[in-house]
């Protein structure tokens, strides 16, 4: 509105003067015109820049930042927010027109420089009515509460389908700019549904992570409830989820944060959210939320209150003057607005949203996107990892408040550092009856080195997925071969895999039954898992397909392939196996693993059972010392076979890609043909004949490679002899498939001299002069 101008001209200086009456609320408009003796006119318009006069005042007891609703006074609510070093703060929004309005001024609460609030309660509001709102700083910097759960984005929210977030609020276009935030008095609790629900022990997760928007064709958080039998099934007991936090932009992994209370619109409401939780809680499967707090885009309104431009332009640099964020980041990873926890200010926004998602949405915990970032002190490429102490006094502080709002909270961390540090982190609290903190355990090289099947330096050894290889005290691992982070082992498996004759690893079938194998060696192994989506049907898109961030295609259709399903299935058998047995979940499973060769061997031991696992990731047959813990009667789990087991060091023969679990406990048997390695080989070219060729190198030392086709699946049994008669060792007993095969006669041990190999496949005999020199 304008202020009527009369006739204020002083003669005596010949300026025409206009003093209003104060106080002056901000943005005040002013019309000065002008007429001459000739009766013409010339008008201008200005804004004031006066500063409005705050009132002083302490906040009511209970008031915290954002908006709190009063109990009983659904037509009341009181707006807090933390703004140092500012002069005036209004708030502005539906229910005042948009204006800066005296009325609408906040009350500053100061009791240091940097513990300044403003505050106002207002009344008037109709209960159940969402509102639109905002806070204007100084005159110039319109900013949503950072504390808002709800935000309207005047470029995005119009691309949401209705059909995920039905009736959402239009945004105010021609009335403000920037994100808003929306306030609602007397809204209804979700009523939660779940009785009985129980908290999966963190040794035993078996966790699928998942990004909504590339996991169903509908991006929202019903179709992920529609698709829950299916992940029970395969014996996950937990999901995690990408960023839900508000983010810039629609379509995101979601690592662009720039509200912390608000759950991203994109997937659907909050209240589907809560659907979701609830629905896997009836389930007894466990939700954990991926948390972004290392950085904040500069959309984030704890960007925009202290950066270079005056308007709180999204693209200005941070100033100094920031309470939460670095003007420069402390470490080479960061992207976007570097995180200062060393800050209260920070510590404080992390605490409360934190206990804000485990109370209002019931999750299960947190995964910490890049928590090594949680420092201070500055650091390269080369340095970032080493041990940090002020990093994991952070930690541990910020786990302690978790634990001080949910006990049994997961606190998992996306951290790589030192291993000590890891260590500490892991073990930290657990004697005081605290979960400790988990961290992500990266296993994908290692495992896609074995599935494509190179094993050259020990490229392939996995061992360092199962926590106690890593010296750790608690199963606080969470080891995983895919994540949304990873090449997708598939990928690599059909573009690179090894290949000998006709066995390829290119081709589709070889490359699953690997998969197969490497379930087997991942699952059985206690401590907490985590599968990437659609691993378990061989997803093999590109991480980079699209761009890395960008939409990935969705395969439900891969359900529908026999071949891919085989492998849903064989990985289901395994987990709910493992699930089932402590055996391969406890903690205090003794483990024995020997995963540097080709043929790889785990052997677990615990009151309950025993049990050993081999496979073959070679590109050949090949034989595998089982190292059984005990003689007696072993049996296999697939098959159901009883193996009586008199020499607990004698080889087992495994076609390339085949995997045996054996257990001394007979076990339920899953359906039959789901491995299919020998079915397959048997469809492969079939050699004419029966044939055992040179072995190469000869002469050798210590060991040579021997070389043998069956024209038909054949009982095997291939052994060595000196030149007295006497057997030295079996490089090879068992069923084989048709096909070339290749064993190694490891020499280490025996003297110079002239050996016989022999090779029996039914009534057909071969033998084979080889020469050890040393």
């Amino acid at each position: 509105a304008y202020t009527d101008g009369l006739a204020h001209f002083d003669a005596t200086t010949g300026i025409f003067r206009y003093v209003p009456t104060a106080p002056l609320p901000s943005g005040t408009g002013f019309k000065v015109t002008l007429t001459d003796a000739d009766g013409k006119t010339a008008t201008a318009e200005l804004k004031s820049e006066a500063k409005p006069v705050v009132t002083k005042a302490p906040r009511p007891g209970g008031m915290v930042e954002g908006v709190n609703y009063h109990s009983g006074a659904p037509t009341e609510a009181t707006f807090v927010l933390y703004a140092p070093k500012k002069e005036y703060v209004y708030v502005i929004g539906d229910f005042n027109n948009w204006e800066a309005r005296p009325e609408y001024l906040m009350k500053k609460d100061s009791t240091a420089v940097d513990r300044v609030y403003w505050w106002l309660k207002i009344t008037g509001l109709t209960p159940g009515v969402e509102y639109a709102y905002q806070y204007y700083v100084d005159g110039k910097i319109k900013v949503a509460d950072p504390f808002a759960t709800k935000i309207l984005d005047p470029f995005n929210d119009g691309f949401i389908p209705s059909s995920n977030y039905p009736n959402l609020k239009a945004y105010p276009n021609g009335k403000t700019e920037y994100d808003v935030s929306v306030l609602q008095t007397n809204k209804a609790a979700y009523n939660w549904t779940a009785t009985g629900y129980q908290r999966p022990k963190q040794s035993e997760l078996v966790i699928y992570e998942l990004l909504v928007r590339d996991f169903t064709e509908k991006r929202s958080y019903q179709s992920v409830i529609d698709t829950l039998g299916y992940l029970q099934k395969l014996g996950v007991n937990a999901i995690q989820l990408m960023p839900v936090q508000e983010f810039d932009g629609n379509s995101s992994w979601g690592y662009n944060p720039k509200f912390y209370f608000a759950p991203d619109k994109y997937y659907g409401t909050a209240e589907a959210l809560k659907k979701l939780i609830d629905e896997c809680h009836k389930r007894n499967m466990a939700v954990i939320i991926d948390v972004v707090y290392n950085h904040q885009t500069g959309s984030s309104p704890f960007a925009r209150l202290y950066n270079a431009s005056q308007k709180g332009d999204p693209a200005a640099a941070i100033t100094a003057d920031n309470y939460w964020l670095n003007t420069t980041a402390k470490h080479p990873y960061n992207v976007f607005n570097d995180a200062n926890h060393e800050a209260w200010q920070m510590q404080e926004l992390m605490d409360r949203a934190n206990a804000y998602w485990l109370n209002e949405f019931n999750v299960d915990g947190f995964r910490f996107d890049l928590s090594k970032g949680f420092t201070q002190t500055v650091s390269t490429e080369a340095t970032m990892g080493n041990y940090d102490a002020s990093r994991v006094r952070i930690l541990k502080r910020m786990a302690d408040a978790i634990w001080r709002t949910d006990p049994t909270a997961y606190v998992i961390l996306e951290h790589f550092a030192e291993n000590r540090e890891e260590k500490e982190l892991a073990d930290y609290g657990t004697t005081a009856d605290k979960p400790g903190m988990m961290l992500w355990g990266n296993a994908n090289g290692n495992f896609n080195e074995a599935t494509m099947g190179y094993h050259d330096g020990g490229k392939s050894n996995f061992e360092w997925a199962y926590f106690g290889q890593r010296g750790w005290n608690k199963a606080n691992l969470i080891s995983y071969m895919e994540s949304h982070d990873e090449e997708r082992l598939m990928v690599k498996n059909l573009l690179y895999g090894n290949a000998l004759g006709d066995y390829k690893i290119k081709d589709l079938w070889v490359a699953i039954e690997r998969m197969k194998a490497a379930g087997a060696m991942f699952f059985t192994v206690p401590g907490p898992k985590m599968i990437w989506q659609f691993g378990e049907l061989g997803y093999d898109f590109a991480i980079d397909y699209n761009g890395r961030t960008g939409e990935k295609p969705v395969r439900w259709t891969y359900a529908k392939d026999e071949t891919r399903y085989r492998l849903y299935k064989t990985w289901a058998a395994i987990i709910n196996m493992r699930r089932a047995n402590p055996v391969f979940h406890d903690p205090e499973t003794v483990v024995s693993q020997s995963l540097n060769l080709p043929v790889k061997r785990i052997n677990l031991t615990h009151p309950t059972m025993k049990a050993t696992i081999v496979a073959n990731f070679s590109v050949t047959t090949m034989s595998v010392n089982p190292n059984f813990q005990q003689t007696g009667t072993w049996y296999d789990f697939f098959s159901g076979n009883a193996l009586n087991v008199t020499n607990t060091q004698e080889g087992i023969s495994l076609l390339p890609g085949e995997f045996r679990i054996y257990t001394t406990q007979p076990l339920p048997t899953p359906e039959p043909g789901l491995i299919r390695v020998a079915t397959e080989m048997d469809t492969a070219h079939i050699p004419d004949a029966f044939t055992l060729q040179p072995n190469y190198p000869n002469p050798f030392n210590p060991s040579t490679t021997l070389s043998f086709s069956l024209p038909r699946t054949s009982d095997v049994v291939f052994e060595v002899f000196d030149a007295v008669g006497r057997k030295v060792a079996v490089v090879a007993k068992g069923l084989y498939a048709a096909g070339t095969h290749r064993v190694i006669f490891d020499a280490l041990g025996l003297p110079s001299g002239l050996y016989v190999a022999r090779l029996q496949a039914g009534n057909v005999v071969k033998t084979q002069k080889l020469t050890l020199v040393k």
